[in-house]
């Protein structure tokens, strides 16, 4: 606990001092979106979370809803405050970080609205197609937008045409 707990506060604490304006030395790519020294107290959050689990859990079903629903509206908060002017990662990342937080504890209870919400049949498709998803999304936006500059729909027929291997590599290689 000690140890992941140390590793999420060094990085969160990196993520602040980038966002006050410290920059690394020219060159350095370990901070930044794709830098996992800055990404890494994100997975610290889960981790804590997968080793605090193994002794709480929530008995209040109204406790369980009301994270549920904080952690639903974090979420949905997220989609309209961050943009592409918004640093990243940064402070504004405890947004989605902290919400999916709160749905993941909400859902160690037996029943609630939102959990029921999030485990449908639908919800549950989604979140099994979401890793190759992720992956395919990403190429299919960055060539697009490189092969026709400033077309915005180009960029959202990319990403639905990322559709198409994402789901066969799920099919095909993940299953």
């Amino acid at each position: 606990l000690l140890l992941v707990a140390s590793v999420g506060a060094v990085s969160f604490g990196l993520v602040v001092l980038t966002n006050t304006g410290w920059a690394p030395p020219k060159g350095a790519s370990l901070v930044g979106f794709y830098g996992p020294f800055t990404r890494a107290w994100e997975f610290a959050v889960g981790a804590l979370l997968s080793l605090a689990l193994i002794k709480l859990t929530i008995t209040s079903r109204r406790l369980a809803l009301i994270l549920g629903l904080l952690g639903t509206g974090m979420l949905a908060a997220s989609l309209w405050l961050i943009n592409g002017t918004t640093p990243f990662p940064g402070v504004w990342t405890l947004l989605p970080v902290v919400g999916t937080l709160l749905l993941l504890i909400a859902g160690t209870h037996e029943s609630n609205i939102v959990t029921r919400a999030f485990s449908g049949c639908p919800m549950v498709k989604i979140g099994d197609w979401s890793y190759s998803i992720y992956l395919w999304h990403w190429p299919f936006i960055v060539f697009a937008a490189l092969l026709w500059p400033d077309n915005l729909a180009a960029v959202f027929a990319a990403a639905l045409l990322s559709f198409g291997p994402a789901l066969a590599s799920y099919h095909w290689v993940e299953q």
